[in-house]
Parts: structure tokens; C-alpha cells; sequence
């Protein structure tokens, strides 16, 4: 019974490890797509803000 609890154990701690890494992962991501996505709408907006005033 001592083993089947410490495999057992040993599974959760993998999972929550494994949980863990895709977490960072899943932040690194986001945290570039709202970088590319930042830096798009700025593009885009300081060409309409050039474009208006040069009217």
C-alpha cells in the first residue's frame, strides 16, 4: 500500500511540475502576442495621426 501511495505521490508531483512549466509558457506567449499586437496598433496609429495632420 506504501508504494502505491508513494507512486501516486510521485504522479501528482510530475503533473503539477509539468503544470507548472506550461504555465510559463502559456505567459512568455501571451506576453509576446501583446508585445507584436502593442506594437502594431502604435505603427498603425501614429501613421493615421501623420497622415491626418499632414491634411
Amino acid at each position: 500500500m506504501n508504494q502505491v501511495l508513494a507512486h501516486a505521490f510521485g504522479v501528482f508531483l510530475q503533473a503539477d511540475a509539468l503544470l507548472m512549466d506550461a504555465r510559463e509558457i502559456v505567459g512568455l506567449a501571451a506576453a509576446v502576442a501583446a508585445a507584436l499586437l502593442a506594437g502594431v496598433l502604435g505603427w498603425q496609429g501614429t501613421d493615421r495621426f501623420l497622415s491626418w495632420r499632414g491634411r
